[in-house]
C-alpha cells in the first residue's frame, strides 16, 4: 500500500510538469519532452507493477513454482484482441512481480 502511494504521487508529480510543459508560453526544447517522456514510461511501469501485485496477482503457495505466464489478468482487457495486441501486451507485462525493480524507481 505505501509503495503504490509513493509511486502514485510520481506519476502525479510528472503528469503535473507535462501539463506545465504544454502550458508554458514558450515551447519546451525537445530534450525536456524526451526525457519527461522516459520519466513518465518508467513511473507508469511502476504504478502498473504495484497495481498488479497489489490487486491482481493471487498469493503462491509453496507448493508450487511462481512463474508469471504474463497472461494474467485475464478477463475484460483481453476481450476482442487480436493476436499482435495481445502479445504486445503480454510482452509489456515482463518483469512486474520483480519488486527489486521498484528500488531502481527510487
Amino acid at each position: 500500500g505505501q509503495e503504490i502511494e509513493r509511486f502514485r504521487g510520481r506519476l502525479r508529480a510528472c503528469l503535473a510538469e507535462a501539463r506545465s510543459l504544454l502550458g508554458a508560453s514558450e515551447p519546451a526544447d525537445s530534450d525536456a519532452w524526451l526525457e519527461l517522456g522516459e520519466r513518465l514510461q518508467r513511473d507508469c511501469w511502476l504504478l502498473a507493477s504495484a497495481t498488479h501485485c497489489l490487486h491482481e496477482w493471487a498469493e503462491p503457495d509453496d507448493a508450487h513454482a511462481d512463474i508469471d505466464t504474463h497472461d494474467e489478468p485475464p478477463g475484460a482487457s483481453t476481450v476482442g484482441l487480436d493476436a499482435a495486441t495481445l502479445h504486445r501486451r503480454q510482452t509489456r507485462r515482463a518483469g512486474r512481480r520483480n519488486i527489486r525493480l521498484w528500488r531502481e524507481g527510487r
